[in-house]
């Protein structure tokens, strides 16, 4: 994946991730990874990809626990 390609699947996520965690309170998994999804492009600057990745890893992850995505939909994100 290029830095663009992540930072479009991130910024995705993001928007699925705001309306479901406007109404839930700090400290959620949810908001965490919606954390995380601002950060990326922040990390992008100063980190190595391997953190990038593991970081995407990560909220594929809490992604697919919470029954927003299939592990298939989270593979097709991954390709371009």
């Amino acid at each position: 994946m290029t830095y663009q390609h992540i930072r479009d699947v991130v910024q995705k996520y993001d928007n699925i991730l705001y309306p479901v965690t406007a109404t839930v309170k700090d400290g959620t998994e949810l908001q965490h990874v919606r954390w995380m999804c601002n950060e990326i492009p922040e990390m992008m600057k100063t980190e190595e990809v391997g953190k990038i990745y593991r970081w995407l890893g990560f909220i594929q992850g809490v992604l697919w626990v919470h029954g927003i995505y299939t592990i298939e939909q989270l593979c097709e994100h991954n390709k371009r």
